[in-house]
């Protein structure tokens, strides 16, 4: 089975969760971008944008 690398988006990437699914989606081979609270609101599209 061929796998495809992904670009990754994790939210609350601080806690313990996020920062086991940011380790292991890069452990994966994925691009990942981690996001916390303080780098803006998740319901505001042009702070997500800007991730």
């Amino acid at each position: 089975m061929e796998s495809k690398n992904r670009r990754i988006i994790v939210f609350g990437s601080s806690g313990r969760v996020g920062r086991e699914a940011v380790a292991e989606a890069r452990r994966r081979g994925h691009d990942v971008t981690a996001a916390r609270r303080a780098d803006g609101d998740v319901t505001d599209p042009a702070a997500v944008a800007r991730l």
